[in-house]
C-alpha cells in the first residue's frame, strides 16, 4: 500500500484538531498504515481534497453533512483520544479486514 495522506480536521483546525492528528497517528501506527498525517479546517479541506491531494479524512462526527460530498473515504469520530473507534472506522473506510 501506498503511503497515505491523510487529514485530521475539526471545524476550525486551531487546537482541538492536533489532539486528533496525534490518535489518528498513533492508530494508523497501530494499523501498520503509512501514513502522513496532516492538521487542517473545514475551510481548507475543499481545495486540498479538490486538487487530489487527500487519500483519507479523519473528521470529527458534527462535520458529516458539510463532507458528505466530497469523494474521499472518511471517518466520523467523536472521541478525539478513542484509538480503537478510529482504527475501526479506518478499516471499515478502507476495506482493511
Amino acid at each position: 500500500m501506498k503511503k497515505l495522506k491523510v487529514y485530521a480536521l475539526c471545524t476550525f483546525g486551531m487546537g482541538t484538531v492536533f489532539i486528533l492528528k496525534m490518535s489518528v497517528e498513533q492508530a494508523l501506527k497501530e494499523l501498520g498504515i503509512e501514513a502522513e498525517v496532516h492538521a487542517t479546517n473545514l475551510t481548507a479541506i475543499k481545495g486540498i481534497v479538490a486538487s487530489g491531494g487527500a487519500d483519507l479524512l479523519v473528521a470529527q462526527a458534527d462535520l458529516e453533512s458539510h463532507l458528505k460530498d466530497l469523494r474521499v473515504p472518511t471517518v466520523y469520530v467523536k472521541n478525539f483520544v478513542d484509538r480503537e473507534g478510529i482504527k475501526n472506522g479506518v478499516k471499515k473506510v478502507l476495506g482493511i479486514s
